[in-house]
């Protein structure tokens, strides 16, 4: 190490132990570390005194204009955008143009017609895709893909082709097999209509097949973050997964289980921002009940998943539900006991702990909603706390639901006429909202 170096190391060291040493004479309490560090960090990147690096942007021999084709992975499941298309984050690897190719680097915006992406949808083009080689459009699938790029982060694609698998490529196949699998699970959602469109939406992200009236229903009422993949769907899967296993075997299996079951439920979904914050808690929880040491407190909880989670992508930090999720759940933690204290005595116990969880997040989230939907939903504190329960029913039936029409098939009509019926229930209950006015 250079000598400059070492001895700014050293007079930092040493200050720092004279700071240290005056606070633990003086018997002055530092705050909690971890919740200082996360806030400290949230004001550093927020007020863009830190700048945050973006994904890679891309890079080749061949300059975007001429550029026809790429060659890549998909990052990111697709998103269906106002226009019809389908917005797909991809990362290339290879470039071409008419007459030239070079490897490439970097991360491009798809915007994907959507008679591309939904060619083995079922109930669409699903019985002629499959006799001309429709292409799977979903996360780590390898692919190449053709059309003319705007500028050097985007490109509007008219075709595209599998890709050739390298060899040995385990992490392809296991890629591939989750593409499958999210396509025979639309088949089966497909079978039981508009319930299975919505409980489609809330297992795998994809809302393809929900009701547009339910999803602008949901956005008006305030109920967008129960459509959303966060910690509410994690917990009930893995609280299912462990409620099934501690009948069967011993606390610790039943623990192991549920994190496998978590796992398992994120590869399936995908790594949203919010469910990677339920993921990242869960992990520490797990790896904290393991080791059997003291479970951290919320705010800590929640610091130190922030902490973690912006190491890992730091891309997320200025996307939408990233700011959400995390200030959703600060005021739960934060505000939420104080309104519960308030409100408890006029309330009932259940439904005092459910309205002021739904009274902390509203506060918490009205200088992030505001400022990018230009709206206020008030009328979403009172419908999270009707709508949410119902919503969990709809869950557990519908997961259980789920797992016996795969071991008996007969069972996949019953069960769809008892998920039509809670539906219908969520279906109305956020319509009701929904015609609340909103700010």
């Amino acid at each position: 190490m250079p000598k400059k170096i070492s001895a700014k190391f050293s007079v930092l060291y040493s200050a720092l132990k004279s700071v240290f040493k005056s606070v633990a004479a003086r018997n002055v309490n530092l705050p909690n570390p971890v919740i200082f560090s996360a806030a400290l960090c949230a004001f550093l990147f927020y007020s863009n005194a830190v700048r945050v690096r973006p994904s890679p942007c891309f890079s080749s021999l061949i300059p975007y204009q001429k550029t026809v084709s790429l060659g890549g992975t998909v990052a990111s499941n697709p998103v269906k955008t106002k226009n019809g298309c389908y917005r797909v984050d991809f990362s290339a690897d290879s470039a071409f143009s008419e007459n030239a190719s070079s490897s490439a680097h970097g991360i491009v915006h798809l915007l994907v017609p959507s008679d591309i992406v939904e060619s083995l949808f079922p109930g669409r083009l699903y019985t002629s895709a499959l006799s001309a080689g429709g292409v799977i459009f979903e996360e780590g699938m390898s692919l190449y893909v053709f059309g003319r790029m705007g500028n050097a982060e985007s490109m509007t694609v008219t075709s595209a082709r599998i890709k050739e698998r390298r060899k040995n490529g385990f992490v392809s196949r296991i890629f591939e097999k989750r593409a499958r699998s999210r396509l025979l699970f639309r088949k089966l959602m497909f079978a039981w209509g508009v319930s299975g469109g919505f409980l489609l939406a809330l297992f795998s992200g994809a809302r393809e097949y929900t009701e547009i009236s339910v999803s602008e229903a949901f956005r008006n009422a305030g109920l967008s973050h129960i459509m959303a993949l966060s910690g509410m769907h994690l917990s009930l899967f893995g609280g299912a997964a462990f409620f099934l296993a501690r009948k069967l075997s011993t606390r610790r299996f039943a623990d192991l289980f549920s994190l496998v079951c978590i796992l398992f439920f994120v590869w399936f979904a995908g790594l949203s921002p919010s469910l990677l914050r339920a993921l990242i808690s869960s992990l520490i929880l797990s790896l904290s009940s393991f080791l059997r040491l003291k479970r951290p407190d919320g705010l800590t909880l929640l610091s130190l998943t922030f902490l973690i989670h912006v190491s890992i992508f730091p891309s997320h930090l200025f996307e939408i539900a990233f700011m959400l999720s995390y200030s959703s759940l600060f005021g739960i933690l934060a505000f939420s006991p104080f309104c519960k204290r308030i409100v408890s005595r006029r309330i009932v116990p259940p439904l005092a702990s459910s309205f002021s969880a739904s009274v902390g997040a509203f506060v918490s989230t009205v200088p992030v909603a505001f400022s990018v939907f230009g709206t206020l939903t008030p009328i979403g504190i009172i419908a999270t706390v009707f709508v949410s329960p119902l919503v969990s029913a709809f869950l557990y039936v519908g997961l259980f639901g789920i797992v016996l029409s795969v071991l008996a098939p007969f069972l996949s009509i019953p069960f769809g006429v008892i998920i039509s019926i809670i539906y219908g229930l969520v279906r109305k209950t956020a319509l009701f909202f929904a015609a609340f006015p909103h700010f």
